[in-house]
């Protein structure tokens, strides 16, 4: 498959862009000619908060003046895995929309049914905590229209949306720690459920190996 003109527009979000944090965001794009990487300043609710979902409408308004098929929704947070491939991303975005998805996740943290749709690519009912999202045009307006549950999480309000939703394993994405001052309950928590995640999926490649891919 030929890769070499694609590039994938970026949407780097988060509630905070100070510290080391989008220093190190953007180190994760160094060199990777395949994304054009764009900071998304955060929209503030009436309190002066961050309100994340209002900031993931003004990531797709950016895409629909810019005339994208898709874009990615990235935390600051993101970092990549040693699995991430140019190749093996594009493949499976381009295979994905071929499917009918309006999300694919470069990795999440949890999820609880999944079904494999390819060796690399498997349905997901839910997902929660993923810094690397794949939305799709034809899901822009469903977003636009979508006032947003304030109660739920960025990840939990993108999820119920649609039943279309899909993740990548390997993971090419997870968070990203600093490895100094320690780590809190909820960070190892997460840090946790990725590793879970990757290992349920892990048994459903195996199984996808077994009794598809070697009869096929």
């Amino acid at each position: 498959m030929e890769t070499a003109n694609i590039e994938l527009p970026v949407y780097l979000i988060g509630s905070q862009f100070d510290g080391g944090t989008v220093e190190a965001a953007f180190k994760q794009f160094e060199g990777r000619d395949e994304f054009c990487l764009s900071m998304i300043d955060d929209v503030k609710d009436a309190r002066g908060k961050p309100d994340r979902w209002q900031t993931v409408k003004r990531c797709v308004k950016k895409a629909i003046e810019a005339q994208e098929d898709l874009f990615v929704l990235c935390e600051s947070d993101h970092i990549f895995t040693a699995q991430y491939h140019k190749d093996y991303l594009i493949r499976n975005i381009i295979e994905a929309h071929g499917q009918g998805c309006n999300i694919l996740c470069g990795g999440v943290a949890s999820f609880q049914d999944a079904v494999p749709l390819s060796r690399n690519r498997y349905w997901i009912d839910s997902f929660m905590v993923s810094s690397f999202t794949i939305i799709y045009a034809k899901f822009y307006q469903n977003l636009l229209d979508e006032p947003g549950t304030e109660n739920l999480t960025l990840d939990q309000n993108l999820s119920k949306m649609t039943s279309h939703k899909m993740t990548l394993y390997p993971f090419i994405s997870v968070r990203n720690y600093p490895k100094s001052g320690g780590l809190g309950t909820l960070q190892c928590e997460i840090m946790y459920r990725f590793t879970n995640s990757g290992m349920k999926l892990k048994i459903y490649q195996e199984a996808y190996d077994r009794y598809i891919l070697k009869n096929r």
